[in-house]
């Protein structure tokens, strides 16, 4: 008999709970919360856009580079490598 992956990680009670506390937590509002979203640091923002998209062009480019090196390894080898 086995155990289906669905059935254990998605539908467990304490997957249920998280959720739930998730939800509510993300349901509560504040008036500080929404003058702070109201004056947005643009500049920051898209620094840090950039930023992101030089990583990931830098590890897309060495990734690229450690297949080449090695094609037969096994996915679960990138990203412990």
């Amino acid at each position: 008999m086995s155990i289906s992956p669905t059935k254990t990680f998605i539908f467990s009670p304490s997957n249920t709970i998280k959720g739930v506390g998730v939800a509510l937590f993300g349901s509560k509002s504040s008036h500080k919360v929404a003058t702070k979203l109201q004056a947005a640091n643009v500049p920051l923002g898209y620094g840090l856009c950039l930023l992101n998209l030089a990583f990931d062009g830098y590890t897309n480019a060495a990734q690229d580079e450690i297949i080449k090196k090695h094609p037969r390894s096994p996915p679960i080898h990138m990203m412990c490598w």
